[in-house]
């Protein structure tokens, strides 16, 4: 039983140191563990230049993308402008000089000749035409009103008639004559009717269109003799 006891007590030792060893190679090992891993997500990890990289390049596509907008954004306005100055008219004050009736029209139009009888005038471009003139009206004796003459303009203008529009003392109407669209407005004066027809091609409404509004809006009857 001695004998038992000094060899239980021996292995018991021997055991012991054993573990304690264990215990202190595993200690020194996590360390090492701890580096590798350290070692490894630093190699996984972008360099310092990368990131600032990444932030450069995607600086630079921003940039790009922002510097093609404004080009774009200019172009767009540049043509724009361009337009809008074609459809542009500088115009000048016409009065006639024997019925007093005037208006408005674009300088770049040419103006034809005075007629003999100085009753109106003729401003045009390549393909529009602006015509107003005068005449007394009553002359016969018979009470002539802005309704005579609307129905007379119904009756004889081409049909059918696109546009109407009857007031206390003028008259509008519009209508197609081929490739072209005729605008006519008349005012009554004292003693005189005053009339404006523009003709231009229906295919450039858009274009003209500002310029039949300035030059009706600013046509003013004139009286008589």
């Amino acid at each position: 039983m001695h004998k038992n006891s000094k060899l239980f007590i021996f292995l018991t030792f021997i055991i012991s140191i054993g573990l304690i060893g264990c215990q202190a190679a595993n200690k020194e090992a996590s360390p090492n563990s701890t580096v590798e891993k350290a070692i490894e997500n630093e190699k996984k990890a972008p360099a310092d230049g990368d990131d600032h990289k990444s932030e450069n390049n995607a600086l630079a596509k921003d940039k790009d993308g922002n510097e093609a907008a404004l080009k774009s954004t200019v172009v767009k306005k540049e043509t724009k402008h361009k337009q809008e100055q074609k459809n542009t008219f500088t115009y000048k004050t016409y009065t006639n000089t024997r019925f007093g009736f005037t208006f408005e029209y674009p300088v770049s139009f040419y103006r034809s000749p005075a007629p003999t009888n100085n009753d109106g005038r003729e401003f045009y471009n390549d393909d529009c035409s602006i015509t107003a003139s005068g005449s007394n009206i009553n002359v016969s004796g018979k009470r002539e009103t802005i309704k005579t003459y609307y129905k007379r303009a119904l009756e004889h203008g081409p049909s059918p008639i696109a546009y109407k529009r009857l007031g206390r003392d003028w008259y509008v109407i519009s209508y197609k004559n081929g490739s072209d669209t005729v605008y006519e407005k008349a005012i009554i004066g004292e003693g005189i009717i005053s009339t404006l027809k523009i003709t231009y091609p229906s295919s450039k409404q858009k274009h003209y269109e500002p310029m039949i509004n300035r030059v009706s809006g600013t046509f003013k009857a004139g009286k008589s003799e």
